[in-house]
């Protein structure tokens, strides 16, 4: 009889530490299902953000800024107003200033050029301007030395579009003339005289580049009556 309760003791006290290892192998099993659980919470969040950092990251790599460019305008330039002239000369000035190759006229219709024109320091010289067609002039200048001699120029030219008539074929004679008016003698001085003339508000001026007579010397028109 003792021996049966030894054995029933062995039994149970076999069964409670059997059952005691159990539950301490189920509470160690518990214990690290928790832990590992809490430790993939931990991770999870963590990849979780880093995920969204990479995401971001490639959302910032790939997005560039728009480029703008600025387009600058251009100003048109103000249309300008060309000055028309009118081919018709009203002015004295005008016909002077006009090169065309016509004869200078006038508003009255004459000759601004031709005409006679006497000094205005005694009167006794004469130069006659003719005009001999087109743009051609004949200039005849008389000039008492004493009074029997008189000096005589002649030259043509043209006039340019300052009213100036350069010349290069000037001859000039020295005549000398008798008690009744005859001519005692009649000496060509040269052939090839230069010079110029040219026309100013009062008549002109005369430049002679042999004799220098008329230096200093204004010359008037004549108006004819």
């Amino acid at each position: 009889m003792r021996l049966k309760k030894i054995g029933k003791i062995l039994l149970v006290a076999g069964m409670c530490i059997t059952l005691s290892a159990t539950m301490i192998a189920c509470s160690k099993k518990d214990d690290s299902s928790s832990e590992k659980e809490a430790a993939q919470e931990t991770v999870e969040p963590t990849e979780e953000a880093s995920s969204e950092e990479d995401t971001s990251s490639e959302e910032e790599e790939t997005e560039e800024p728009e480029e703008t460019t600025a387009i600058e305008e251009t100003p048109t330039p103000a249309p300008t107003e060309t000055a028309t002239t009118d081919p018709e000369v009203t002015t004295e000035e005008d016909a002077a200033n006009d090169n065309s190759g016509k004869n200078k006229i006038n508003q009255k219709g004459e000759d601004m050029y031709a005409g006679s024109y006497s000094d205005n320091v005694a009167g006794r010289s004469l130069i006659t301007i003719v005009n001999d067609g087109k743009n051609s002039y004949s200039v005849d200048i008389s000039w008492p030395n004493s009074a029997a001699e008189v000096y005589y120029w002649h030259f043509s030219g043209e006039f340019d579009g300052r009213g100036c008539l350069t010349y290069n074929n000037c001859t000039k004679r020295s005549v000398t003339y008798n008690e009744d008016g005859s001519i005692g003698e009649d000496k060509t001085e040269y052939s090839d005289g230069t010079g110029y003339i040219k026309m100013n508000d009062e008549g002109l001026s005369w430049s002679d580049d042999q004799d220098h007579t008329a230096d200093d010397t204004s010359f008037i028109k004549v108006e004819e009556e």
